[in-house]
């Protein structure tokens, strides 16, 4: 199998592909909706497992480096644009997290071009873990909506958690300046 057809580069390009689907199915029926939570789900366990094949059977690449980070950026900014659109969260939420997606990865090639890398910290990790906590979140409120149940203290609760990370994911955006100093002060 040659370096792009890996089992972890499939998996993150299935992640993009699942996005559309994803989004096909939640502005459909109650019951495609709930079908498009499993479609997410399955998208994110192939977040979790595209990396962990890499590392454990060795195939990382360039290709995988870049396709990983980038599926996680548009499933989960897809995801927050939805929940945005059906008025769940506000736009701003979504802009926060674009933001600090672009800053990144013009970060990223910015440092390349340098002739240095990025690596992925295990704070942005853990973003990453706290906005998949955040989107199961909406869909649990989305699915008490749905259900006729609706109570302001799991709005708020929802919301303020989702305010928090996206105030983390700006956090850990800043974390990442200090490749780009040490970069800047060798010039």
């Amino acid at each position: 199998m040659c370096a792009f057809f890996n089992w972890p580069n499939i998996l993150s390009a299935m992640r993009i592909l699942l996005t559309p689907v994803f989004v096909w199915l939640f502005f459909g029926t109650p019951q495609m909706q709930i079908l498009s939570i499993f479609v997410f789900i399955i998208a994110a366990v192939t977040d979790a497992y595209d990396g962990y094949i890499a590392r454990k059977q060795n195939m990382m690449t360039s290709v995988g480096a870049f396709l990983d980070p980038m599926a996680d950026k548009i499933l989960i900014l897809t995801t927050f644009a939805v929940f945005a659109y059906i008025k769940f969260i506000g736009w701003w939420i979504v802009f926060v997290f674009a933001f600090r997606d672009i800053f990144i990865t013009w970060l990223r090639t910015f440092l390349i071009n340098r002739g240095s890398s990025l690596v992925t910290s295990k704070i942005a990790k853990c973003k990453t873990v706290l906005q998949f906590v955040a989107i199961s979140f909406l869909f649990a409120n989305m699915l008490l909506h749905n259900a006729g149940y609706q109570s302001i203290y799991v709005d708020y609760f929802v919301r303020y958690f989702v305010y928090l990370v996206a105030v983390f994911a700006l956090y850990t955006g800043l974390d990442y300046l200090r490749p780009l100093i040490v970069v800047l002060r060798k010039q």
